[in-house]
């Protein structure tokens, strides 16, 4: 992957003295500082894929995500079944439905927290355990819902689900997904190193023109970069 479109004139062979302001002609490389978003309201319109800066959530096809135990020892299995036009609505959903069916409606609520930003979810009974999560069948869902765990009581929150604070998403060739925060960074090899750093199956370099960077995947995926 030939990235030379962004270097405007700026010969890259000095590597590291090269400092990103200098690129696209002086407009430099603009990264972003945002919060974690608040998607309050926005359920419905908000598309699984683009959680966690676009890595959006793995589940698995026609098997259990994961099981929720609640408070007093009962267990509910949840089973996502994602597509590629998933809403976060569905998941909180499927959660919701799963609950209902196996130990009642408005057992297990399960809905963003006041910051908007991360999943809440309440056990209405205090038993004598806490609110466990673990992953079913190999599902990566919980982890990337950040609800894998244990809740101090009746309640467990997720970590964040809703940043926004990556500047740019690789997809390797297998379909992992990397993703990348420029800020604070001035030049050119703190860039590479940045790439280089992350996973060792991607590798960036500096082309042979000086003009670019080229990226290198060798995950052995059959999809592209």
């Amino acid at each position: 992957m030939d990235a030379s479109a962004y270097t405007g004139n700026v010969i890259l062979s000095g590597g590291r003295v090269t400092h990103l302001s200098l690129l696209n002609n002086g407009t430099g490389v603009r990264s972003t500082e945002d919060l974690p978003a608040d998607l309050t309201g926005k359920e419905a319109l908000t598309d699984v894929s683009a959680l966690n800066n676009g890595k959006g959530i793995r589940s698995v096809s026609g098997q259990s995500d994961f099981r929720i135990r609640l408070t007093d020892g009962q267990t509910v299995d949840v089973a996502l079944n994602l597509t590629g036009t998933s809403k976060l609505s569905d998941i909180l959903t499927a959660i919701t439905n799963a609950a209902a069916a196996k130990v009642g409606a408005g057992r297990l609520s399960v809905t963003l927290s006041s910051e908007g930003n991360t999943l809440m979810l309440k056990d209405s009974i205090a038993g004598t355990l806490k609110l466990r999560i673990d992953a079913l069948n190999g599902s990566k869902a919980a982890e990337d819902l950040g609800i894998d765990g244990i809740g101090p009581g009746q309640t467990l929150q997720s970590s964040i689900i809703s940043s926004v604070n990556a500047d740019f998403l690789v997809t390797l060739r297998d379909a992992s997904k990397l993703d990348f925060n420029t800020s604070g960074l001035t030049t050119v090899q703190e860039i590479l190193d940045l790439i280089n750093s992350t996973d060792n199956r991607l590798v960036a370099s500096i082309n042979a023109t000086g003009t670019g960077i080229n990226l290198t995947d060798s995950s052995g995926g059959a999809g592209s970069l």
